[in-house]
C-alpha cells in the first residue's frame, strides 16, 4: 500500500504501521478497517508498537531461522498495541466481539507497564494458525 492511499484510518498514520527495519507498509486494508472500528469503539488513543514487519525484521528473521512460518505481522494482518490496566481490559472487551474481525489475541501484561501490550491479528482459521486463539507472552 502506498502512503497516498492511506486515508480511511484517521487514527493511524502510515508511518506508525511501517516496518521499523525496511520502512515497508503492507497492511491489509480490511484489517485496518477492523482496527479503526476498534479504536472508535474503545474511544481512547492507541499506541501501535508494531504493525507490518518484513522478513528482514529481527523478530521475523528469528522465526524463519527456527523453521517457523511467516507470521501475521509479515502478512499485514497484525498489530501490537502498547496498553495496560483498565485500558487493556476495555480494548479486549471490544476486540473479543464476534464481529470484530480479530481472531488472534496475544496478551503481554506482566512486568513493567511501559512494556505491556496486546497483539491482535486477523488470521482466519487454517492449518498453520488455528483460530480463534488466545495466548500469553
Amino acid at each position: 500500500m502506498k502512503e497516498s492511499e492511506w486515508g480511511d484510518w484517521p487514527n493511524f498514520s502510515y508511518a506508525e504501521m511501517q516496518c521499523s527495519v525496511t520502512g515497508e507498509n503492507h497492511m491489509v486494508p480490511s484489517f485496518m478497517d477492523c482496527l479503526q472500528r476498534l479504536r472508535n469503539d474503545c474511544d481512547f488513543p492507541f499506541t501501535v508498537s508494531s504493525g507490518f514487519r518484513s522478513i528482514q525484521h529481527p523478530i521475523e528473521a528469528a522465526k524463519i531461522l527456527k523453521g517457523k512460518p511467516e507470521g501475521a505481522h509479515c502478512r499485514g494482518l497484525a498489530v501490537d498495541i502498547a496498553v495496560s490496566g483498565s485500558l487493556a481490559h476495555r480494548l479486549l472487551l471490544y476486540a473479543f466481539q464476534p464481529d470484530s474481525g480479530f481472531h488472534g489475541f496475544g496478551i503481554a501484561q506482566r512486568g513493567d507497564h511501559a512494556k505491556r501490550f496486546i497483539h491482535l491479528d486477523g488470521i482466519i482459521d487454517n492449518a498453520r494458525f488455528p483460530r480463534p486463539a488466545v495466548w500469553s507472552y
